[in-house]
């Protein structure tokens, strides 16, 4: 996250949730879930529609797309092992989000 926007800031206010912001935006892009014991857990907010779930099907453990907010999605990747972070091309992949994010 901080090599895809080096001046974008962590908040570190809530004890389970660490959110990520770009420079110049009021909410997050990202947000780590710290405290599940199963995976840790990486949320993406972005536009509605900007990728299909058919993008993240190779990405970390397990994932999933949430498309019930009107004007956003939220996309799930958890990973268990370092392994899983190398599985498909998961900085290009966040690169491509955070562009299409800036966008809107």
């Amino acid at each position: 996250l901080d090599e895809l926007a080096p001046d974008g800031q962590y908040q570190w206010g809530n004890q389970q949730r660490v959110h990520f912001l770009p420079a110049g935006r009021q909410q997050p892009w990202a947000t780590l879930h710290t405290k599940k014991p199963a995976a840790l857990e990486l949320i993406l907010t972005g536009p509605k529609n900007l990728v299909g779930f058919g993008r993240v099907t190779g990405l970390a453990w397990d994932r999933e797309l949430n498309g019930n907010h009107p004007d956003r999605d939220l996309i799930k990747l958890r990973f268990r092992s370092e392994d899983d972070l190398n599985k498909g091309d998961l900085r290009v992949f966040l690169g491509e989000h955070l562009a299409g994010t800036l966008q809107q």
